[in-house]
């Protein structure tokens, strides 16, 4: 290689590394304020999977579902509000010195309880909606994949 092709070569691999950093850290920024849009406190909806749901729903039944879902907001925020306190325990008890393996397991098991609370209470709305909306509707909720993992 002689040396006149040598530092376009360098500053090629220069170039092409710096993208490569800013694309990484572009990520990394929007990975982070999508993130705290979500867990950031007072911008978390406790129905925000059902929140998901509805845009994707014929308008009409989106609405229904709205609707519902706005009905029993406080109830959904409550049920939030006790599982995240529960949540919040649990870390409390694997922190805690002396470590109690009774309290871990107590929290434990609040936890189980709580999330099903919440469970219950996003499903009360759905089927609160459901027997109002049309046939179509209905079936795309069935296939909104979401709601099979939502916490």
């Amino acid at each position: 290689m002689s040396a006149v092709g040598s530092p376009g070569r360098l500053l090629r691999w220069a170039f092409l590394v710096s993208l490569a950093l800013n694309l990484f850290f572009i990520g990394v920024s929007a990975t982070h304020a999508v993130r705290n849009q979500i867990d950031a406190p007072g911008h978390f909806k406790p129905g925000l999977r059902l929140d998901a749901m509805v845009a994707t729903l014929p308008a009409e039944d989106g609405a229904k579902l709205r609707t519902a879902l706005d009905a029993d907001m406080d109830k959904v925020s409550t049920a939030h509000t006790a599982y995240r306190a529960a949540q919040a325990t649990a870390r409390a008890a694997l922190q805690a010195e002396p470590f109690d393996q009774a309290v871990l397991d107590g929290a434990l098991a609040d936890i189980r309880v709580k999330r099903e609370a919440l469970q219950r209470t996003l499903q009360a709305v759905v089927s609160k909606a459901a027997p109002a909306m049309s046939p179509d509707g209905r079936k795309r909720m069935a296939e909104w994949t979401g709601v099979k993992g939502s916490s």
